[in-house]
């Protein structure tokens, strides 16, 4: 496994649709690789929620999008946006890491979606938060 892993640092900053990026922040990080009749998604789930629990933030929604963060996967900025408002207010919306991965995201399309007076959307974003 250290010449794969030594390939990755080496190869590891340029970007490749055809990297495997879950697999690689797994490797780095000691994580368990992609097991037989592991579903795509269900990795992806599984290492990034081990990273947020580590509180390594960036590698979690790398892992969770397959993508690095400066790639320009709108739904990683999202992330990464909504894990900082949540961290500047104070406020952690999950304590699984899990979910805390897709309360990141929610937070920052949340934060950037434009302010507006509609008592639904209230609702509905205390609803997604488990308010």
């Amino acid at each position: 496994m250290g010449g794969k892993k030594k390939e990755i640092q080496e190869n590891g900053n340029m970007p490749d649709l055809g990297v495997n990026w879950t697999a690689i922040r797994a490797l780095e990080h000691n994580i368990d690789p992609q097991q037989e009749g592991e579903s795509n998604a269900d990795f992806r789930l599984r290492v990034s929620g081990e990273l947020r629990g580590k509180r390594r933030i960036i590698e979690a929604h790398e892992a969770y999008q397959n993508a690095l963060f400066d790639s320009g996967n709108e739904m990683l900025e999202y992330g990464l946006l909504g894990a900082v408002s949540q961290l500047l207010g104070g406020e952690q919306y999950s304590r699984d890491p899990v979910e805390q991965v897709g309360d990141d995201i929610t937070v920052g399309i949340f934060s950037q979606a434009p302010q507006h007076k509609d008592p639904f959307a209230a609702i509905l974003l205390l609803s997604l938060m488990g308010k």
